[in-house]
């Protein structure tokens, strides 16, 4: 393989012939078009029929056209013999690290598959993302040689933001200030923009306004329209970073402006006062609104972004690095920084309305990349851009002339979001653009002056050998990895459809979709979610009666298959609570009607125990395990009991297990208390189990500080009426239910002890006339028709039902 060497800044010819033939053009156009293609969609791409619509969808595009381009340049360079131009740069072997790093983390990660394909497109450092954006980083190097190419793609840039701009700006106004209920409907929620976060949108606009200011400052001549869009760029994001008011895209500015300050006064020494009132004065307003925390927020409706604190964030990720020596060097894998968290966040969280927010990253990309990442790969990217970034910083200095073609504007959008990792989490959008404005700034800068270096295949055999091999190595890698986003990419829109399904009711249909999903791409959640919907499906269809005798053996396999997909998602990953909570239902489910299920239920719940130590809905789950299979037990006493032969040892056990899982469920329940102490459900599930131990007036007073916590629950409410109803405080019932009617006039369960309070009272016609509205509502209901015979024949309610006038369960 041979090197020459040609002269930056004239179009570099692919091949050595002056008039490619049709193939050669068409592979040309297929690598040039999908980056502008991709350039100009990226900030507003986003697919509404997947569940993660923004983040997702923006990896999709990404992989498509990077890995077309990719495909189409290799395919040129292999099979017609072309040349590929490359840019020089110093110090790809720490990129290389990077990568490196990356690959064997995500190998050694509690949670491989997660570590290498990511969750929900958003996740900066899996294996995918990198390779995506280190595969960009060196086809750029490839294509951006081309001034003309580079021009357009600078200028698709500046089109694709302000659009994105203007469309955002007026969408808050629509909803912020006009309050357009159909655009409060649409927009009004996290789906506020279609790049990001509200925040991530500010770092964005951020990036765009010094970028547009720097290529505005420059001596080129632009042309009118240019110019235009830049000025209409920067105010529009000037605009967007006072609507969203993000306080620390205010710093990233001010300290850019600053540098951007220094920069023109080590080149233009003799002239410094002339070029600095412009500068001065965009760096002087955004360090003021940065001080004052000036924002134009509270008049537009701006969702709200969560994250931990510095602190916190620093926190966690030297504990997730301490973890062991692989941890120090490997972190704990990509996209795990949320697992991370849920081991060690401290114990004060549980008392936030945060206790349950799963933060996926730190305050910012440092501590994510300490907890993930280790020192590996917080060193080799650090340095990495740290070094491109000095280098550059002294390359801006010394351009002079027409050599600054567009350089301040890559250079300073490329310093904003090297000073965002401070300051702000990546995603994969920003991530990218990292990179983006990284090569523009490198390409030039011309880096090395006047010089590319052109990788040829005509001299040298073995070395050709080794180069073709190396090139189709990549393209079948590429076309595999484009397969895979593909069929990821169909098996989302199955998925969503099957959540859009079973949100209808259709259960069958969401089984089909979900199965769907399932034969284009192997995701733990499609696995947990199909799983826990099949068995829901047949325990709804065998509480209804609707499963016959001969279709006992189609309901043991849809068990064992629903518990299969649920085990597979562990196995996928296993550092996903959802995953073994989704199993632990699962089990929870199957007490009627699987033995030793409520053990392997426990089970479950435990491994979550281990993944978050700290979380009070752990021990809720066991304690509502126990104590559902204690009534099982309770249920099948009685049910012995009534029949011809006895076996009085047999009953003796089950009542010991049933007191022993009594004990259980009340210690598993206290410890929730222990870690929560303002949880309702935990109340609500303490309720149940003194009702199940006889106790009403704990039974009751726990009902009550359920009711105090939310007063708002209809169903704790009505709980509450059934069990002063049973404990014959008839006034505080009739009080319950009415409160309930008020809300849900037609609530079934209500009228029907609200109509037995009455009788109970003596009420004779208030109770008539509660019974035969019940009636109008439930026409087919026997105890209703028996009640309402006997309130007529001047007879208590319950006479000759055979009751005893308590009521256990709700009446449907």
């Amino acid at each position: 393989m041979s090197i020459k060497k040609v002269e930056v800044g004239r179009p570099v010819p692919f091949g050595p012939e002056p008039a490619p033939d049709m193939i050669s053009k068409i592979l040309d156009v297929i690598s040039r078009w999908s980056i502008y293609l991709l350039v100009f969609l990226m900030p507003l791409f986003f697919l509404p029929q997947i569940v993660d619509s923004l983040y997702l969808s923006k990896q999709f595009l990404a992989a498509v056209f990077v890995l077309l381009s990719v495909i189409a340049l290799v395919a040129r360079v292999l099979f017609k013999g072309d040349n590929a131009p490359l840019v020089k740069t110093r110090l790809n072997f720490l990129l290389l690290l990077f990568v490196i790093g990356v690959a064997l983390s995500s190998v050694f990660s509690g949670a491989k598959y997660l570590s290498f394909w990511g969750f929900g497109g958003s996740e900066p450092f899996t294996g995918l993302s990198v390779a995506l954006v280190v595969l960009f980083y060196f086809l750029a190097r490839t294509l951006f040689i081309d001034k003309e190419f580079l021009r357009k793609n600078l200028l698709l840039l500046s089109l694709s933001s302000t659009v994105l701009f203007l469309g955002t700006i007026a969408i808050a106004f629509l909803v912020g200030v006009f309050k357009i209920s159909y655009f409060i409907n649409i927009f009004g929620t996290a789906t506020w923009n279609p790049f990001g976060s509200a925040n991530a949108l500010a770092i964005f606009a951020a990036v765009s306004f010094v970028f547009a200011v720097g290529i505005l400052f420059t001596k080129n001549t632009l042309g009118r329209g240019f110019k235009f869009l830049l000025a209409l760029e920067a105010v529009s994001a000037l605009v967007l970073l006072l609507i969203t008011g993000y306080r620390n895209a205010y710093l990233a500015v001010a300290i850019t402006l600053f540098v951007f300050i220094g920069i023109i006064f080590a080149k233009y020494k003799n002239e410094f006062i002339k070029k600095i009132n412009t500068p001065l004065l965009l760096f002087t307003v955004f360090l003021l609104l940065f001080i004052f925390s000036f924002s134009l927020a509270r008049f537009f409706i701006v969702p709200v972004e969560i994250s931990p604190d510095v602190k916190l964030s620093f926190e966690i990720g030297w504990k997730a690095m301490s973890e062991g020596a692989k941890n120090f060097i490997l972190g704990s894998g990509p996209a795990t920084f949320a697992y991370d968290f849920a081991r060690y966040k401290p114990d004060l969280l549980n008392q936030t309305n945060l206790w349950n927010v799963r933060f996926t990253s730190g305050y910012a990309a440092i501590p994510t990349l300490m907890a993930e990442l280790g020192l590996l790969g917080l060193v080799s990217l650090g340095v990495f851009v740290l070094y491109h970034l000095f280098l550059l910083l002294k390359r801006a200095i010394n351009l002079r002339g027409g050599e600054d073609y567009f350089f301040n504007g890559t250079f300073l959008a490329f310093l904003v979001l090297a000073i965002s990792l401070f300051i702000y989490p990546l995603n994969f959008v920003t991530f990218f653009y990292l990179f983006f404005f990284l090569i523009l700034a490198l390409v030039i800068a011309g880096k090395v002056r006047g010089e590319t270096e052109i990788f040829s295949f005509d001299t040298l055999a073995h070395k050709a050998l080794i180069g073709a091999l190396s090139l189709i190595g990549v393209l079948i890698g590429a076309a595999f990895i484009l397969f895979i986003f593909l069929s990821h990419f169909r098996a989302e829109i199955n998925y969503t459809e099957g959540l859009r399904k079973l949100s209808a009711g259709d259960t069958g249909g969401a089984i089909t979709s979900f199965s769907e999903a399932l034969k284009w791409y192997h995701d733990d959640a499609y696995y947990r979610t199909l799983g826990i919907t099949m068995v829901s499906d047949y325990v709804g269809k065998i509480n209804r009666g609707e499963i016959k005798e001969d279709g006992l053996a189609a309901i043991q396999t849809g068990f064992q298959n629903g518990i299969g997909f649920a085990k597979r998602a562990t196995e996928i990953n296993p550092l996903e609570r959802e995953n073994w909570f989704s199993l632990g239902a699962i089990y929870e489910n199957l007490i009627p009607f699987v033995t030793n299920s409520a053990d392997a239920a426990v089970v479950a719940y435990s491994e979550v125990e281990k993944l978050e130590p700290m979380n009070p809905v752990i021990y809720l789950a066991k304690g509502r395990t126990y104590l559902a299979y204690a009534n099982f037990l309770k249920q099948s006493i009685k049910q012995a009991e009534s029949q011809q032969d006895v076996d009085k040892e047999a009953i003796k056990k089950s009542q010991e297990k049933s007191d022993e899982y009594l004990n259980k469920s009340l210690e598993q329940l206290n410890l929730a208390i222990e870690k929560k102490a303002d949880l309702e459900a935990t109340y609500l599930v303490l309720s149940q189990y003194y009702e199940a131990k006889g106790e009403i007036d704990k039974a009751i007073e726990n009902l009550k500080k359920a009711r105090a916590l939310n007063p708002q629950n209809v169903n704790s409410l009505f709980d509450l009426g059934r069990l002063l109803y049973n404990n014959k405080d008839y006034d505080q019932t009739i009080t319950a239910m009415e409160n309930i009617l008020k809300v849900v006039p037609e609530n079934g369960n209500a009228l029907f002890i609200l109509g037995l309070s009455y009788d109970a009272k003596g009420e004779k016609e208030k109770a008539l006339t509660t019974f035969r509205k019940l009636k109008e509502i439930a026409p087919d209901n026997e105890d209703v028709k028996k009640i309402l015979d006997n309130l007529e024949k001047g007879l208590p309610a319950t006479s000759q039902s055979g009751g005893s006038g308590e009521i256990v369960q709700p009446a449907e």
